[in-house]
């Protein structure tokens, strides 16, 4: 006996793979990724540890921080500015095996 033409029989198949699917989906991100909050960044050092950075000076302004980058940059040594956080001012910071050239750099009088 055919099936009438108004029937919805062949669309139950395909809905209930995607209903299937979408449900084991989402069992398994749940599986991994948990309801547990302890998913977060980890908080920064209170002591201002930037990882592979140093800081090398602070000075008070914005542009007193860019003129020390650009006499770093001119020696070859990248710098980035930092705002100094709970103190008013910028940090100047640089990597680790750059830290001892910067210095040098900043302590002389041109």
């Amino acid at each position: 006996m055919p099936l009438p033409s108004d029937s919805l029989h062949p669309v139950y198949g395909p809905l209930l793979a995607l209903l299937l699917l979408l449900f084991v989906l989402v069992g398994l991100l749940r599986w991994t990724y948990g309801m547990q909050n302890d998913h977060r960044a980890p908080e920064r050092d209170p002591d201002g540890d930037y990882g592979l950075l140093r800081e090398v000076a602070v000075v008070p302004t914005a542009e007193a921080a860019a003129v020390l980058r650009r006499r770093l940059a001119a020696e070859g040594i990248r710098a980035t500015v930092n705002p100094a956080g709970v103190n008013p001012g910028y940090r100047i910071l640089v990597f680790v095996q750059d830290e001892v050239d910067a210095l040098l750099v900043l302590a002389r009088r041109d």
